[in-house]
């Protein structure tokens, strides 16, 4: 399922939509046949004091390298419940402790997963959710398990400290029933952890590879981003009964698991995101998803892959460009249901083998890496931290000379050679054009830049400095290794919001307006725009601010060859213009990363030939927006009533932040050109375009 450009008000929606807990569980039948008595005999294995009567010596110790005993029962029976908490200062414990079970003596464990994965949460993080079958609560440290699992002769519970240091409590009930028999047709339970750090670049992941007959129940999936942007376009698939073709086929990760437009922070009976920390280099991602209403039945054999596919960026590790494969860490836990014996699967990676690879330092180098995979890897490693792309503040908006310090930092283990170059402008330069540095591996050089202003340069519209980073990392033995990064320095100062000598009037003509200074002509080196652009016909505009004692108004001037309208659809999947507004106090104002767009930061979003501005949330009372449309592109007006800033700021305004955003699209893709980096993405900068009072 693709991502739109956005989808708040959608999510917003959806989650209104989803029933409570509670209404799920009523609808599973989970309470179905409670009333009526069993022939069985409930049992208890704990860690509860042997000495009970008078001691309270309720946990284990467990050294590391030691396996601790959970249970170890004859049948027949069924346990019913699996309870655990821990105490210890080891950092990521619940990746680092391993579960097995085993039944009926068997040589090879039916399920093998480190804990915390088991119980739905991975990354080694204690976080809590609700869902029918699996609970974590007190802050993810209590984890509660409900999933039946029927034995016949014996089972045996195991936990293995695979850490560096020890459990110092460990907790734990295992409630189960002594049958008198158990039932033929009650299968056995299985869960099976697999992991790749990163994904195997020309094949999908592989979440099950079962034999047997059986029905698969469930499947907690976990991600940590490589790349920016989302990383669940990927589908997934479903091989029954050695069936060369999928038999079951999805349409995108989130779909499968049971969620729309991407992922949200969420949790109910069958589905849920513990974890999600957006769509960032770095961020971490658990889903679960679990086939009790639906699970996929099988005779013979069951294969379960989902593919590891999404955005991925252009040579500068800039911006999104189409779809492909992504190699972003990925470990599962996979849950069925089976008639025993099971084939064996490859021994479960070792506990430290199941952390993530310290940042993405360990780069790869060597002729047996393929270079385009060694290329991403190394983009992710450098991009925020090589010349990260700060703003040049000036005092004006008139540049005068202005020294430049660059912070280029080496997160990789090989010396690399950083040259800069900045591309011949007419109003600023630097000495010789170009600057070169060495950095040794894993450390910090500050270089200092005379940046010259060539004549007076009125920053309103003055283009971002696309500064270029050459670097050449030499590792050892090894061929040189040389890489672009642009660098975009925008130009920021106080700009003025100046009294108008007339007041506008907002009609789509824009002859009332004495000037429009801030230009943006087309986008800066490395924005995702640049694939589509052709030139400032397809796309640019210009615009301007004045105010009066009731209104803050906004002019956009906007140039587009090919204009496209599409009624009954979001602004920004047509033609348009969206601009955006901060008037919070500070330091939310200076320090928002454009979060709550429809709520904190105002959205007017006005499709071209528009009478009235669109957003999901009522706008504030007054506001006016209109776009007309003339043949070289569109024109727009804004006014936002100085009430609506006063409130915002708790008293009489002084400053605000400002973005405008251009929404060219031709046939069906969008290139979208902001004035200051999107306020949402990691490119953007405290205070960005920000407009004072005069």
């Amino acid at each position: 399922m693709k991502m739109p450009h956005t989808v708040a008000l959608c999510l917003f929606v959806a989650s209104l939509a989803m029933p409570s807990l509670e209404a799920q569980l009523d609808a599973s039948g989970a309470l179905a046949g409670l009333s009526r008595l069993q022939d069985a005999v409930s049992r208890r294995e704990s860690s509860s004091d042997p000495n009970w009567d008078t001691g309270n010596g309720d946990a284990r110790r467990l050294e590391p390298g030691e396996t601790l005993v959970l249970a170890d029962i004859d049948g027949p029976g069924v346990i019913t419940h699996f309870w655990n908490t821990i105490a210890t200062k080891q950092e990521r414990y619940s990746k680092l402790i391993s579960l097995r079970i085993y039944w009926d003596h068997e040589e090879h464990p039916s399920v093998e997963a480190p804990l915390g994965d088991f119980f739905g949460v991975g990354h080694g993080m204690d976080v809590p959710f609700e869902s029918l079958p699996v609970n974590v609560s007190s802050e993810g440290r209590a984890r509660n398990c409900y999933w039946p699992m029927p034995f016949r002769k014996h089972a045996r519970f195991e936990a293995t400290n695979e850490g560096t240091l020890p459990i110092d409590a460990f907790y734990f009930q295992v409630d189960w029933e002594k049958r008198s028999f158990i039932a033929e047709d009650e299968a056995y339970f299985h869960a099976s952890y697999r992991q790749e750090f990163p994904t195997e670049m020309g094949k999908r992941f592989l979440i099950a590879d079962i034999e047997g007959r059986g029905h698969y129940v469930g499947t907690v999936q976990s991600v940590r981003q490589r790349l920016d942007s989302w990383y669940g376009e990927g589908d997934d698939f479903f091989f029954l009964d050695g069936d060369e073709s999928p038999t079951l086929r999805g349409t995108g990760s989130e779909d499968y698991f049971l969620d729309a437009w991407g992922f949200r922070l969420a949790d109910s009976a069958f589905y849920g995101a513990p974890i999600y920390e957006g769509e960032i280099v770095g961020g971490r991602t658990s889903v679960y998803r679990w086939h009790i209403a639906d699970p996929v039945r099988f005779a013979k054999s069951l294969r379960v892959e989902i593919e590891h596919v999404g955005p991925t960026v252009n040579d500068y590790s800039l911006a999104r460009v189409g779809y492909g494969e992504r190699p972003d860490d990925m470990a599962t836990v996979a849950f069925w249901y089976q008639v025993e014996p099971h084939k064996p699967w490859p021994a479960m990676a070792k506990g430290q083998d199941r952390l993530y690879p310290g940042g993405f330092e360990d780069l790869p180098f060597g002729p047996e890496v393929d270079e385009k995979f060694a290329r991403i890897w190394l983009n992710t490693a450098i991009e925020d931290r090589v010349g990260a792309p700060s703003p040049l503040r000036f005092d004006s908006e008139i540049a005068m000379p202005h020294p430049m310090e660059l912070e280029v930092f080496n997160p990789t283990g090989v010396p690399v050679e950083v040259r800069g170059v900045l591309p011949e402008r007419i109003d600023f330069t630097i000495p010789n054009g170009s600057f070169q540095v060495d950095v040794a591996p894993r450390e910090t050089e500050i270089v200092k830049v005379d940046l010259q202003a060539l004549e007076r340069v009125d920053l309103r519209g003055a283009a971002p400095l696309g500064l270029e980073l050459h670097l050449l990392f030499k590792p050892e033995g090894g061929d040189p290794m040389e890489m672009i990064l642009p660098r975009n320095l925008y130009l920021e100062a106080p700009f003025a919001c100046r009294t108008a000598p007339a007041s506008p009037r907002v009609d789509g003509d824009l002859t009332d307006w004495t000037e429009l200074p801030f230009v943006m002509a087309g986008p800066v080196r490395g924005d995702e725009a640049a694939a589509h652009w052709t030139g400032p016909e397809d796309s640019s505009f210009r615009f301007g601010l004045a105010r009066d004692e009731q209104f803050v108004y906004v002019a956009v001037d906007a140039r587009d060859e090919e204009r496209v309208k599409a009624d009954n659809s979001m602004p920004w999947h047509q033609d348009g213009v969206e601009i955006r507004i901060n008037a919070q106090a500070d330091p939310m104002r200076s320090a928002s990363k454009g979060q709550g767009e429809f709520s904190e930061i105002l959205l007017i979003a006005v499709p071209s030939g528009a009478a009235a501005p669109f957003n999901p949330r009522a706008l504030p009372e007054g506001v006016q927006a209109v776009n007309t449309v003339h043949a070289g592109g569109h024109r727009t007006e804004v006014a936002i009533p100085v009430a609506w800033l006063d409130a915002q700021q708790g008293s009489g305004w002084s400053k605000f932040r400002l973005n405008v955003t251009l929404d060219d699209t031709d046939g069906v893709q969008l290139c979208q050109l902001w004035w200051r980096p999107d306020w949402r993405k990691r490119l953007s900068h405290d205070a960005s375009g920000t407009f004072v009072k005069q």
